[in-house]
């Protein structure tokens, strides 16, 4: 899927046999000194917290995470196979706290078809890092996942994923 620059919003009409629908693609953004009472998502007034930023996005969705310390985040909702969802952590970006959803995994992808997780660093989680399960087309690319009591990276049930380049250390229980 081609990614629109660094606009806040698109809207792209794909013709096909059945009538066209609206695909629009979002490029929001978090930050330590954002809000998610009043922040809209856009680099001017971001969210703070991942799991807010989580719980907004859809299919195309392209979330930056600016450089700062973070708790985990839980993604349920699909992207789809021509607009996915993509989380995009700067450099810089630690999640260093379990996400609120279930307080065991740092980013959890639960059932979450077509997501894109890029270049976080998640360390010391009670369970897993990184954890991907009954879903279908995920990414998880150039992550650090260090020092997780169970797996740095977890998947079951998962089809057509992609793992790549992504660095796994010092988990305490299992690999």
């Amino acid at each position: 899927p081609a990614r629109l620059g660094w606009q806040s919003a698109s809207t792209l009409v794909i013709d096909d046999d059945e009538a066209p629908q609206p695909i629009n693609y979002r490029t929001l953004w978090v930050s330590n000194d954002g809000s998610d009472v009043s922040g809209d998502g856009s680099e001017t007034a971001p969210w703070k917290s991942l799991q807010y930023a989580a719980d907004q996005v859809g299919p195309g969705d392209y979330v930056i995470v600016k450089p700062g310390q973070y708790w985990g985040f839980q993604v349920s909702t699909d992207g789809k196979p021509d607009a996915p969802i993509t989380f995009h952590a700067e450099p810089g970006v630690l999640i260093d706290a379990a996400n609120p959803e279930n307080n065991l995994d740092g980013i959890n992808l639960e059932g979450a078809d077509y997501v894109t997780i890029e270049g976080f660093n998640v360390a010391n989680m009670p369970r897993a890092g990184l954890r991907s399960v009954n879903n279908d087309g995920v990414i998880l690319r150039g992550n650090v996942s260090d020092h997780n009591t169970m797996w740095g990276i977890l998947t079951g049930w998962s089809e057509n994923i992609v793992i790549e380049n992504n660095h796994v250390s010092r988990s305490q229980v299992e690999h």
